[in-house]
């Protein structure tokens, strides 16, 4: 993962940064394939780069959902004022608020339906 970091962190910090971040005001990201990912992955330091290809490369470790799935956990746990967010438009993050603890939840230890 380490030549593969190098290789990923010369590219971003020679193409994606300048392209995003020049004195001319232009924006030329826009025009480059997963612009907004990796013109955030050029201001990692070269450490943190080489962790995110390694997390790439463990494909073990890896999963990724859709917008619809995600939504569904929210649902299917009954979840209120539910937020769902692109990140970075490679990733979903999620927030909401569970209104009230399930009936069969109870705080002396003779049922618990679900654990929270």
């Amino acid at each position: 993962s380490h030549f593969l970091g190098l290789i990923l962190y010369a590219g971003v910090n020679l193409v994606y940064k300048p392209a995003n971040e020049n004195r001319f005001g232009l924006r030329l990201g826009s025009i480059l394939p997963y612009n907004d990912y990796l013109h955030y992955v050029s201001r990692l330091t070269y450490p943190s780069l080489v962790s995110v290809v390694f997390d790439h490369l463990v494909p073990q470790l890896a999963s990724y959902i859709s917008k619809e799935e995600l939504e569904g956990w929210f649902q299917d746990e009954g979840l209120s004022y539910v937020v769902i967010t692109a990140r970075n438009r490679m990733s979903w993050r999620g927030q909401g608020t569970r209104v009230a603890a399930p009936e069969s939840y109870t705080l002396h230890n003779t049922e618990v339906g679900r654990c929270w």
